[in-house]
């Protein structure tokens, strides 16, 4: 159908498209026709309507159509060949004729224009394997060279990142990549990885380290500038393992690894910077989910549900649990605090284990790594994200009573509290009418992070927990509303 741009009246141009074979699926315009695409034909109709007309046949999936210069080009898409879609660009004149090839083998084309005789496409979307996955790139008319203008983040909750004084370094669908610290172009470092899969992520500098998922857990470095790789630590035994994880801290390399047993056991590994055998800090553990590492300690989750982040030495021994925290979460830690983000949200806690606070409100959190001054996040459409590390520095989080909570009268209840610099005292409080007043439960009390409290009458729906630093009386926060019955 056509329309003024005005608006008006609405004339058909044509019809009676029967089934979803038949479906105009993409269409151009110039002077004088109207161009369309179905699942295999280009057709063409006088922008006044008329006779339709066939240009080309045996098409693909048309994903896009530009008319230019006499021409009509098109992006096609073929699936299940090399990849999730392969695809071309071709074009045939607005009379129809003899179709040109222009480019092939393309990884899920997309998006097409024409500008001065120069193609412009996009290709690639998670979770397309290829190599060229993820940007924007041009070619002249005759179809090469191909020149890459940006290359694209192909993130999902595999995505390994890690950062040095310089850039942010992440391996996606199409390669291992850097983009600086401030952000600007991404460049492509290395793409070989359709057979040597990167699982982890590590980078000091003047190498970023990578644990290969090729052969049994092996980890491998290539320089930041991109360049030949180089085995770093050969495998303990032919045995292979799933892996995840790789942390640089002190001169060693830790990381995780599953066996292929029923059911699967996981071992915390270790091995020197300097090259040699890889040495298993614990084994037999149940499936982790992500690993950090600071000076002294190594931090991990559990899988399962609820998740819980548990401490132990660098050189194994005790464990010892720091905390709970949603599904999803990815680990990172330096000497102050261990720091992770879930789908939910960024959060930190001291290495110590008492001081807790969410940070940011995160949505599909899927990376995070750490430098001095920040702590970096990515996204799972591909965004990276920081904060400063000195804005968290002084907090009091109510973590319960929790929204919606109900607390039965005469039972003993955990008030608890995340804090960070707000002194050694706290002022704990009560409002059974939403905040319009308060009664004191707990006056300079040890700011132990929680306070056991019998829960009193009188019962209400409206119940607000409230904890305030004495050294610094406006610092407080407020739970969610609860019932208390």
């Amino acid at each position: 159908m056509k329309v003024s741009v005005s608006g008006g009246a609405v004339t058909v141009l044509s019809g009676d498209f029967y089934n979803y074979l038949t479906y105009p699926r993409k269409m151009a315009v110039d002077e004088t026709h109207l161009y369309w695409a179905d699942m295999a034909t280009l057709y063409s109709i006088s922008r006044n309507g008329g006779t339709i007309s066939e240009r080309a046949t045996d098409l693909g999936l048309a994903m896009d159509l530009v008319v230019n210069d006499g021409r009509v080009f098109w992006t096609e898409a073929y699936c299940c060949g090399g990849g999730i879609f392969t695809g071309n660009i071709r074009s045939v004149s607005t009379t129809g004729g003899a179709v040109t090839w222009h480019l092939s083998g393309l990884d899920n084309v997309r998006s097409l224009d024409v500008v001065s005789n120069v193609l412009y496409f996009s290709e690639g979307s998670y979770p397309s394997p290829g190599g060229a996955s993820g940007r924007i790139a041009k070619a002249p008319i005759a179809g090469t060279p191909v020149t890459t203008i940006v290359t694209a983040v192909m993130a999902d909750a595999g995505t390994p990142m890690a950062v040095d004084d310089n850039n942010v370094y992440f391996a996606d669908a199409s390669g291992l990549k850097k983009v600086p610290l401030q952000g600007g172009i991404v460049e492509r470092l290395a793409s070989e990885f359709l057979t040597d899969t990167i699982y982890a992520l590590a980078a000091d500098g003047q190498f970023v380290y990578f644990l290969s998922k090729r052969r049994s857990p092996i980890v491998r470095r290539i320089s930041v500038s991109g360049g030949p790789i180089e085995d770093v630590s050969l495998p303990a035994s032919g045995l292979r393992h799933s892996s995840a994880k790789l942390i640089l801290n002190n001169g060693y390399f830790y990381w995780v690894e599953r066996s292929f047993d029923a059911p699967p056991t996981d071992a915390i590994m270790k091995a020197p910077v300097s090259g040699g055998p890889p040495i298993a800090i614990a084994s037999g553990m149940p499936p982790l989910g992500d690993i950090a590492v600071d000076g002294n300690n190594i931090y991990f989750t559990e899988g399962g549900f609820p998740n819980k982040v548990q401490r132990m030495s660098i050189d194994g021994g005790m464990i010892s649990t720091v905390g709970g925290f949603f599904e999803g979460t990815v680990l990172a830690a330096d000497n102050s605090g261990v720091y992770w983000v879930d789908y939910f949200s960024l959060n930190a806690v001291t290495a110590g284990g008492a001081d807790q606070r969410t940070l940011a409100d995160v949505l599909g959190g899927v990376a995070i790594a750490l430098d001095a001054g920040g702590i970096y996040w990515m996204v799972s459409e591909g965004s990276i994200f920081k904060i400063n590390k000195s804005t968290i520095t002084s907090f009091v989080s109510v973590v319960a009573p929790d929204f919606g909570d109900i607390w039965a009268i005469r039972n003993r209840k955990t008030i608890q509290w995340w804090f960070a610099g707000m002194g050694s005292q706290v002022t704990i409080s009560l409002s059974r009418d939403g905040g319009a007043s308060w009664t004191t439960l707990g006056r300079n009390k040890p700011n132990t992070g929680y306070l056991l409290w019998k829960v009193t009458k009188p019962a209400t729906t409206r119940a607000i927990i409230r904890v305030c630093s004495v050294a610094a009386p406006t610092m407080c926060d407020t739970s969610g509303t609860f019932t208390i019955q």
